[in-house]
């Protein structure tokens, strides 16, 4: 039952973090370095709370994490209330220490009361499901079906926070990710033992001790190290985020506000049906990871054209987030996988140092005008993600 209250309180962050970003930029007056400012702030927020609340994740004490993600969407409902540029940007700020306590509370949540082995499960479900009830609520609100506005979204968010806070259980022992580190270490023991028995034996030619030395060799490097995973992680984001942060301000002219939070609706549900179909394959896999990331990058350049016309901005969309969710699931289910489950802050931290980047850079190629830019960085970060994979 937590979980799925978890996740829903997930979903409804995450759908606030699209409606408030882009209600900014279509509500205000505001300049693109504004506006990727306004972006890459919320980055750099997300980022200093979760460097120092990695101690509570770390330490099991989802609880408190939850209480904080609590207090920081209340914050951000009566600051949105003043429905002035300075009081929703500052509102946008505290939904970012929401975000951050949250995914902490929720990932620590998920490593220390599920077993190891069906980390990567829930960590996929957790992103499939938050993209289905995140899609069905920005229908509901701009379809009209409920007379909603997002300052209602807010208060809903802050009871859902609250339920949150009540129904989760409290870690108690916190050995699972010892339980997983120990056997990896186990693992590697009885790998390197195994490989000195070939060399000490002497009973095979040397090519084929050769041969099984390097097939241990290239096994032990199947999940790359923490560090590359990061990297990797860092420019894939920035890929995304240098395309998010450019969007509103490139279509705002051509289709009101309601029209693109209803694409963005549409695609998230059908980015959660077509997860839901290919969740077996978003393992630890760094060969899927590679593929992933060059697609999603091959995507977002050579098919933006399509999201200048309102017929085709949904099948940008969903292709955008499609892969950005296989993306994302991909690499942090790689990243649990090489670090036990420990420092995931570390992670959420290298996916907001992309945001903040590709943002950042977003709107100082806006404001210079030069429109070739916009192709031509999603490809260079692509390139540099996936090398750093190999």
């Amino acid at each position: 039952m937590w979980f799925y209250v978890g996740v829903s309180f997930m979903a409804l962050l995450s759908m606030l973090d699209m409606a408030i970003f882009t209600y900014i930029g279509f509500t205000f007056r505001v300049s693109p370095i504004y506006y990727s400012v306004v972006a890459a702030s919320w980055s750099i927020v997300y980022i200093i709370v979760n460097k120092f609340l990695s101690g509570l994740g770390n330490s099991g004490r989802n609880k408190s994490l939850m209480g904080i993600a609590f207090f920081s969407i209340t914050s951000s409902l009566i600051l949105f209330s003043g429905n002035t540029l300075y009081t929703v940007t500052l509102a946008y700020m505290f939904h970012a220490v929401a975000v951050s306590s949250a995914n902490l509370a929720m990932s620590t949540s998920i490593y220390e009361l599920f077993d190891s082995s069906a980390w990567s499960k829930y960590s996929t479900l957790q992103r499939i499901l938050q993209n289905l009830l995140r899609g069905s609520t920005l229908i509901v609100i701009s379809s009209g079906i409920v007379s909603a506005s997002l300052y209602n979204v807010l208060m809903l968010a802050s009871l859902l926070g609250a339920l949150s806070l009540l129904i989760l259980p409290p870690i108690t022992l916190g050995i699972e990710r010892k339980l997983h580190m120990l056997g990896k270490e186990v693992s590697s023991l009885i790998g390197f033992a195994s490989s000195r028995g070939i060399l000490t034996a002497a009973i095979d030619s040397v090519g084929d001790i050769s041969s099984r030395a390097l097939g241990f060799w290239n096994s032990s490097r199947s999940v790359p190290s923490r560090g590359r995973i990061m990297v990797s992680v860092l420019l894939a984001v920035a890929t995304g985020d240098f395309v998010f942060t450019a969007m509103p301000l490139l279509v705002k002219t051509s289709l009101p506000l309601s029209e693109y939070w209803m694409a963005q609706g549409i695609t998230g549900i059908a980015v959660a049906v077509g997860g839901l179909v290919i969740s077996r394959m978003l393992s630890g896999n760094r060969k899927v990871a590679i593929s992933i990331i060059a697609l999603r990058g091959l995507w977002l350049s050579l098919a933006m054209p399509l999201m200048y016309k309102e017929e085709t901005l949904i099948l940008y969309l969903i292709g955008m987030y499609f892969l950005g969710l296989a993306m994302d699931a991909s690499l942090f289910n790689l990243y649990s996988e090489s670090s036990s489950g420990y420092g995931t802050h570390s992670y959420f931290i290298s996916r907001e140092l992309g945001t903040l980047f590709g943002s950042l850079l977003a709107g100082l190629v806006l404001a210079s005008g030069i429109k070739e830019a916009i192709f031509i960085f999603p490809i260079i970060f692509t390139v540099s993600s996936a090398i750093q994979l190999l």
